[in-house]
């Protein structure tokens, strides 16, 4: 665990900089959009004015590069997770169109996600699928059973150097 002594601070731009929680001098030049709080493992979540999120590290180094997908971080065992995460309309073939017989006609697209899940440090991506709208039960709710161990998606997986070994599956 890093232990990051900057916090965002917003200035009189409406621009979030980072900022020594002590004397409140800057630590990382940047200006963004919006910023969050470091984990304790060290990362930021943080937006420009393009409205793209990124994740950075203590120095300010993009870790995760800019995307229009918003970004969520957890932190367990000592591993960042991330989740990205996108919304789009897909065109569907016609066995598949909503057919409205009350006025509106016939919908030919469906919203649907990418979602992407992995861990920042080892740069692995867990999972990346397109789902529909109303398919996505994929969250980072990543559980720690020891040190070694964490439970995922009705699974179980082994922590060795920064990655994710799967151990067990279908665990109720």
């Amino acid at each position: 665990m890093k232990a990051i002594p900057a916090v965002p601070f917003l200035t009189r731009q409406n621009d979030f900089v980072y900022v020594d929680k002590t004397n409140l001098k800057s630590v990382i030049n940047q200006k963004f959009k919006s910023a969050s709080v470091f984990t304790p493992t060290g990362y930021a979540v943080v937006e420009n004015e393009k409205g793209e999120y990124a994740v950075i590290d203590g120095t300010g180094k993009v870790v995760l590069d800019f995307s229009p997908s918003q970004i969520g971080l957890n932190v367990v065992n000592g591993l960042t997770f991330y989740k990205k995460n996108i919304e789009y309309d897909k065109k569907m073939p016609f066995w598949k169109w909503e057919w409205n017989i009350m006025g509106s006609g016939i919908s030919k697209e469906q919203t649907y996600h990418t979602i992407e899940i992995g861990i920042i440090e080892s740069r692995k991506i867990l999972l990346k699928e397109d789902i529909p709208y109303l398919d996505d039960n994929y969250a980072l709710n990543f559980i720690s059973v020891d040190e070694d161990h964490v439970f995922w998606n009705g699974a179980l997986y082994r922590i060795k150097k920064n990655s994710l070994n799967k151990i067990e599956s279908n665990i109720a």
